[in-house]
């Protein structure tokens, strides 16, 4: 069982890796399709904006999530580089514990924002509802969550 567990983790970060990827490489070939618009044709496409700004969040918040994974994070270090054994994992491990509750509150709150964008719906870009694009918030931070919490379990980060 840890075998296959094992290897649906590395089946599961080659597609978070591999979507961060694709998002990315979209988001730099609609910028430079839109600049070239603008430059050579006095034009561009109307969609091109709303869509570069919410790949900028969904690339962020992937990113975000892959940092996590990673153990990258923006953290504070203040007791651990002091610390030794026994203490050095107490400290991370109450750390991992309070980003888990940090990440968890944002998770709620961002389904809170879905569900006010999905009662008054606007046409956000192509024909798509504006809370769409917002999926990502409740999902990146509640991933997070949980991944600190692994951490905090295992007393350690996640494996990769």
């Amino acid at each position: 069982m840890k075998g296959f567990a094992r290897r649906a983790l590395r089946v599961l970060h080659l597609f978070e890796d591999g979507l961060l990827a694709l998002l990315l490489l979209a988001l730099v070939l609609l910028a430079a399709a839109q600049i070239f618009l603008r430059i050579g044709f006095d034009g561009g496409m109307s969609f091109a904006d709303p869509v570069a700004r919410a790949l900028v969040l969904w690339v962020g918040l992937l990113g975000a999530l892959a940092a996590t994974r990673e153990g990258k994070h923006i953290s504070l270090d203040l007791l651990s580089t002091r610390l030794a054994g026994k203490q050095k994992r107490a400290a991370q491990c109450i750390s991992a514990l309070v980003g888990m509750v940090v990440c968890a509150i944002l998770g709620w709150y961002a389904i809170k924002l879905v569900q006010l964008e999905m009662e008054a719906p606007v046409v956000w870009a192509l024909g798509m509802s504006s809370w769409v694009p917002q999926l990502i918030l409740p999902f990146a931070f509640f991933a997070m969550a949980l991944r600190f919490g692994l951490s905090a379990l295992l007393g350690r980060e996640p494996p990769a």
